[in-house]
């Protein structure tokens, strides 16, 4: 069923095929059965052509079109191989078989009724043309949505942790878009020019997708914010009453400044040592302040110049470089009083370990205490870092998925 489109808004439902006129993807997206029990998700790259997301690997599997089939480029030591989709006598696609040059052979059945349906979603964000990858649960229901804000630096669907995050949720009912961060994958845009508010604003348009589908439930949609969309995601809250609920993942509630500052220490001292953690301390200060007022460049310059070889590449030496202006549009941004101010649910997911790696996490749940907010959860997982992996296993725990599902499923 095609969305229903608020006044003023401007949104494309396509596949591949509506990018490249190739009729195929399309027809061949969807989720078939390995063996018994075992699913496999052929999906719409980021940058174009088909993935296969293999949960047992987990990974994204590359398929290049071939003279007869796909060539399947699979991730680590599994080998080449070879993948032909079959089609039944009206042309639908009824599964695929696949070989090895070790001889591995196999089958997988298409399955209709697993998982939920997908497809690739064009919205925009005042100027900027985004994109993303729909994920709609099966059933009659309406269903409660999610909105995935990226992390830092570069992501996009393609991002195997974002989208395992958001597989889950979507096997669990709720309706997800899952974007292509700005000026990454098929989005339009660079996330390197602009601050905080943007990204919230691009996350308020993805709430607009998810609001105009009649399968889901435009009252309880809410926004998960992965590592630093943790900060964005009460953001964009408080600038839209619609959002439901807010989920925090690998991100505490403490300042851009406290929080670049804690991850160069940690990252640091594990190669140099506390003699480097100090001087690259006093670096980065003065790299703030070259940034937010653009005084004390020749003296950061001779800093960074005469620094020890652990901090090597760490600093920018160009006057040009991006980081410049970004730290100046976010540096002394503070999430805690949005918090403050949140009257929907909150909820935080933080590892016990990640305070040894990326996230002020002691000092976030200090302030999460004495935030005193019944509406505002958390929890901490022991053993697990930044990824929130399982120890066992080395992969994202499944106890925390559960946790962020039944968070993000409740009602009013």
């Amino acid at each position: 069923m095609e969305p229903s489109i608020r006044p003023g808004m401007k949104l494309l439902v396509l596949g591949l095929a509506a990018l490249t006129g190739d009729p195929e993807p399309d027809a061949l997206a969807g989720w078939y059965e390995m063996t018994s029990g075992r699913h496999a998700l052929v999906t719409f790259g980021a940058t174009g052509g088909m993935r296969l997301f293999d949960f047992e690997q987990p990974s994204f599997d590359v398929l290049v079109p071939g003279a007869k089939g796909f060539e399947w480029r699979r991730q680590k030591d599994a080998g080449e191989a070879s993948l032909e989709f079959v089609r039944d006598q009206a042309g639908r696609v009824t599964g695929f078989g696949w070989s090895t040059t070790a001889g591995e052979r196999g089958q997988a059945r298409r399955d209709e009724a697993y998982g939920y349906a997908q497809a690739e979603v064009r919205f925009r964000s005042g100027e900027v043309e985004l994109c993303g990858l729909l994920m709609l649960p099966r059933g009659g229901e309406k269903h409660p949505g999610a909105v995935v804000i990226q992390g830092s630096g570069d992501s996009d669907r393609d991002n195997v942790w974002a989208f395992s995050i958001a597989n889950h949720l979507a096997l669990a009912g709720v309706a997800v878009l899952l974007p292509d961060k700005r000026g990454c994958g098929q989005s339009q845009g660079a996330w390197k020019e602009v601050g905080f508010i943007e990204l919230a604003r691009d996350a308020l348009a993805g709430l607009e997708v998810l609001a105009a589908r009649t399968e889901v439930d435009a009252r309880r949609i809410g926004l998960v914010g992965l590592s630093q969309g943790g900060w964005i995601a009460p953001l964009a809250a408080r600038r839209d009453a619609r959002v439901a609920f807010v989920a925090s993942v690998s991100c505490a509630p403490v300042t851009v400044r406290e929080q670049v500052l804690h991850e160069l220490a940690q990252t640091v001292g594990k190669a140099g040592g506390q003699e480097a953690v100090d001087i690259a301390l006093e670096l980065m200060g003065m790299a703030f302040e070259f940034g937010k007022t653009g005084a004390g460049w020749e003296d950061y310059l001779v800093g960074v110049e005469a620094a020890p070889p652990a901090l090597a590449g760490a600093f920018p030496t160009a006057r040009d470089d991006w980081r410049w202006a970004w730290y100046g549009r976010v540096l002394d941004f503070d999430p805690l009083p949005l918090w403050k101010e949140l009257a929907v649910p909150g909820f935080f997911a933080l590892g016990a370990e990640d305070e040894h790696d990326n996230v002020l996490v002691s000092a976030g749940v200090a302030r999460l205490t004495e935030l005193g907010r019944p509406n505002v959860a958390w929890r901490v997982y022991p053993g697990s870092g930044h990824a929130l992996e399982d120890p066992a296993t080395g992969w994202i725990r499944r106890d925390f998925l559960d946790e962020l599902a039944r968070f993000a499923s409740r009602r009013p």
